[in-house]
């Protein structure tokens, strides 16, 4: 359904959605990764960066995580 609405421009549904989801499932690192994917799209790079860093505590080896973060750092805001 997140998809749905992230597809359908509704990033900020999309968002609320996901939020809630993460807090019943707060051990998953898709929930966060699928966060930062969305607060980046809508150019929130902090919050991108903060979800990011979140999946790397539950998931160390996420070199995508890694990868974004590195890319998102070196951007000016």
């Amino acid at each position: 359904m997140s998809r749905v609405l992230a597809e359908r421009t509704n990033v900020d549904a999309a968002i609320a959605l996901l939020e809630m989801n993460g807090e019943l499932h707060p051990g998953s690192a898709a929930f966060d990764m699928q966060l930062g994917d969305l607060f980046m799209a809508r150019g929130d790079h902090a919050k991108s960066v903060a979800r990011f860093r979140s999946v790397l505590k539950k998931e160390p080896g996420n070199a995508r995580a890694k990868r974004l973060i590195g890319e998102l750092e070196a951007k000016p805001n």
